[in-house]
């Protein structure tokens, strides 16, 4: 590659996904910025961050 490194694309397009503000279908992406997410409209321009993804704790089997 000659030493050129490529950059990860920034946006991330959400296939079926709806815009709360417009209620377009496919016009909604994930953009990347500072290590943010951010859910974007291209239609409407609608924005909002998206907060951090809590993980639930894992269920374990108890046995009777």
């Amino acid at each position: 590659m000659n030493g050129v490194t490529k950059k990860k694309p920034s946006r991330r397009f959400i296939a079926g996904a709806s815009c709360p503000s417009c209620a377009k279908i496919d016009t909604t992406y994930i953009d990347l910025r500072h290590k943010l997410e951010f859910r974007v409209c291209i239609r409407c321009e609608f924005e909002e961050r998206r907060m951090e993804s809590v993980s639930p704790k894992p269920l374990r089997f108890q046995p009777d």
